[in-house]
């Protein structure tokens, strides 16, 4: 089964040190985040393409778009923990 970060992220029951506390996932809250982390992936080989393949992109251009996916990938991130 897949799991996720609990919120106050100690170790549950029966875990060793190393281990951190999880719960699993809902069905909804897996295909919503899943989603959102593949925009994010698209976005970025979207931007290495463009970079990459037409070099159609400036440096204030990339760096606008990154800065974007970095923040969507923060929020993301916000999510899973607060769970």
């Amino acid at each position: 089964m897949k799991r996720f970060f609990d919120k106050d992220m100690r170790p549950g029951p029966g875990m060793g040190e190393g281990n951190v506390g999880m719960n699993i996932m809902s069905p909804i809250r897996k295909d919503f985040l899943a989603s959102n982390l593949r925009s994010q992936r698209d976005r970025l080989s979207s931007i290495l393409n463009n970079i990459e393949e037409d070099g159609l992109m400036d440096g204030a251009c990339a760096s606008d778009s990154l800065k974007e996916v970095e923040l969507n990938l923060r929020q993301i991130r916000k999510l899973c923990v607060e769970g």
